[in-house]
């Protein structure tokens, strides 16, 4: 009986021993090293790590374990600090530290869990909280991991991170500290920060010179300040692919930093800005951006960036806003919808390029340039249901080409800007396509269709409307006060007014196709206009004129060409015998063309241009490369 009872004796040893050992068993069968009781630890170098640890070598495939701790640091200081550790690895798992606090001296810092001077470091499913200053204080250290770590009501923040580098913090909560930042980095580099949820602390994560490190897949939320902030050359990072919403201030901010990329990220319901840059040579792609209290993105300034690629929507104030001096970006493939006041907006900035953009729906304007912004280039837009599609204002030198503009109040609108290029648009069902409050403008190249009122409409001077298309309009070429303007080689056809000129003098119209519309060329209250060169077709009214204008120069140029014309050429000189008289007033032309004077090409004539230039096209292809 005896030698059962001793058999029984020794099996129930064995089980208890054995369920030990998986109690302190490392993730992945690393050696195990476990420290009795709950007192404050303190390891100052290598001999002291090696000196206490039981198991173990301290390399990377058998590193030296404190684990299982439940530690009160109240009056210590600290719960764990490690010093010094350049030699071994080790790892910290399945701790609970609270109440740090007593001693904020240099190497205590009231701080959970210390790391100064250390290499080769794991913490590994801890939890901290209630400190007086941080959760996890890291310094001068290299190759350290946190990991899968809880921590919260620490007063400054959740992890601090100084002089150090690859650093890697993974699927960590950090929450609820009540003045700093749940992740706080001072001149670092090389971290990587991933699968973490930050919320309830000011800012999200704080860096101030924070360089080549990686912020992924972490969800930063309702922090009372930034989700994200960098600031003081907190260069070459990358953020990636994370979930920030409901943040009190900005959902990313960066200021004086270069070379960052923000990425794949969603962010949302923050109380002011979704990405803020006061910064230089900053990438924004691929990210969605919504409804955010004030605007979408706002460069304040910044400069030489990239944004594209993004969906921009809902946000109360500008989806995309290019604050004063903000010059050299690049804004590009971007979908901006449903924003309170504006799409893009560009003010008192200059060589910007905006392109290849659908902007829509927007109470107000759709892409603006504004206030002194010059040499900026707003090029293969689409915008469409804004109100203004696409405003300059008060701003010169700028080019708007290859847009299509539609359904809005305003295509295309100049007020008080000048030397302006508005070229290669398509402007449709608005109620006025080009609309230019301003002088010294060139107009060429577009293309006005089925707008309401006007297809083009000038209401100052020394502009030129050259080589467009109008047509179904309720007026083609509209000007009104426009003096010392050029209107030349457009087709305006099927308009109810093809050209319409009202209080306007000096201008010249030449060369224009102005076919099937109700009334051809119409001018009311000018004077001192030329008109000649012009084909005129088939209109319900040819013209009309109540002022005293020039209808034709002398040979060899002469007049217009008049479909109704019926006088003779005797002579054969291209000029008809009689004046064509047009209605309005005393105004003729006294050299009527009896041929057009832009003479169509025939469809065979086209069909022929039409193979030569694919032959050549295809030539190129083939021998360009030889030559």
């Amino acid at each position: 009986m005896r030698i059962v009872w001793i058999v029984v004796g020794i099996l129930v040893i064995t089980v208890a021993f054995s369920g030990f050992a998986n109690l302190v068993q490392v993730e992945k069968s690393k050696p195990q090293y476990f420290l009795k009781g709950d007192a404050p630890i303190r390891i100052n170098n290598d001999g002291d790590l090696k000196n206490m640890a039981s198991d173990g070598d301290g390399s990377e495939a058998n590193p030296y374990v404190i684990k299982n701790l439940n530690i009160d640091a109240n009056g210590y200081g600290y719960g764990i600090y490690i010093g010094n550790i350049t030699k071994y690895y080790f790892v910290l798992g399945n701790i609970i530290i609270k109440n740090a606090s007593g001693n904020n001296n240099q190497y205590y810092w009231n701080s959970g869990i210390v790391f100064y001077n250390v290499t080769h470091g794991e913490i590994y499913k801890s939890f901290v909280e209630n400190s007086d200053r941080y959760g996890i204080y890291v310094v001068n250290s290299t190759d350290v991991s946190i990991i899968s770590d809880t921590l919260e009501y620490n007063y400054y923040g959740g992890i601090y991170i100084e002089n150090s580098d690859h650093v890697k913090i993974e699927s960590s909560r950090i929450f609820n500290h009540n003045t700093g930042s749940g992740l706080e980095i001072h001149r670092s580099s090389n971290l990587n920060i991933t699968q973490t949820e930050i919320n309830g602390t000011y800012n999200g994560i704080y860096a101030l010179g924070m360089k080549n490190s990686t912020i992924s897949n972490n969800t930063i939320r309702d922090n009372r300040g930034d989700g994200i902030a960098f600031y003081e050359s907190s260069n070459d990072n990358t953020i990636v692919k994370n979930d920030i919403f409901g943040n009190n201030a900005m959902g990313i901010e960066i200021q004086s930093s270069l070379n960052n990329t923000i990425m794949n990220n969603e962010i949302y319901h923050s109380a002011q800005h979704g990405i803020y840059l006061k910064t230089s040579l900053t990438t924004v792609d691929r990210n969605k951006i919504y409804n955010n209290t004030y605007n979408g993105i706002f460069l304040n300034p910044a400069s030489n960036c990239t944004i594209r690629n993004n969906k921009i929507y809902g946000n109360e104030n500008v989806g995309l806003y290019i604050n004063t001096n903000s010059d050299d970006n690049r804004i590009s493939k971007n979908t901006v919808w449903n924003n309170s006041a504006l799409g893009i907006y560009i003010i008192s900035s200059d060589r910007n390029i905006v392109e290849n953009n659908v902007v829509f729906n927007h109470t107000n304007v759709g892409i603006e340039v504004k206030d002194s912004s010059q040499s900026n280039k707003i090029m293969n837009n689409t915008a469409y249901s804004n109100n203004y599609n696409i405003e300059v204002y008060r701003s010169s030198y700028n080019l708007v080409n290859n847009n299509t503009v539609r359904l809005g109040d305003m295509g295309i609108f100049l007020m008080y800007s000048e030397q302006n290029i508005i070229t290669s648009n398509r402007g449709e069902n608005c109620n006025q396509g080009i609309v230019l409050y301003s002088g010294n403008n060139t107009v060429a190249n577009n293309t006005l269709s089925n707008n309401t009122y006007n297809g083009i409409v000038a209401y100052a001077g020394y502009n030129i409307i050259d080589n467009n298309t109008a047509m179904n309009n309720s007026n083609g070429i509209y000007l009104n006060d426009g003096d010392n303007s050029t209107i030349k080689y457009n087709v305006v056809r099927e308009n109810s007014y093809g050209i319409l000129i009202k209080s306007t003098n000096w201008s010249t119209v030449m060369r224009n196709s102005v076919k099937n519309n109700t009334y051809g060329i119409y001018l009311d209250n000018s004077y001192n206009n030329t008109i000649y060169g012009n084909d005129i077709i088939n209109n319900s009214h040819q013209a009309y004129d109540n002022g005293h204008n020039i209808w034709n120069l002398s040979t060899p140029i002469g007049g217009n060409y008049w479909s109704d014309y019926t006088g003779s050429d005797s002579n054969g000189d291209g000029f008809g015998d009689t004046p064509y008289n047009i209605p309005g007033g005393n105004n003729a032309d006294y050299l009527p063309l009896v041929s057009p004077a832009i003479p169509e090409m025939s469809p065979l004539i086209l069909v022929y241009m039409t193979m030569l230039i694919a032959l050549l096209i295809i030539h190129r292809k083939r021998y360009g490369k030889k030559a």
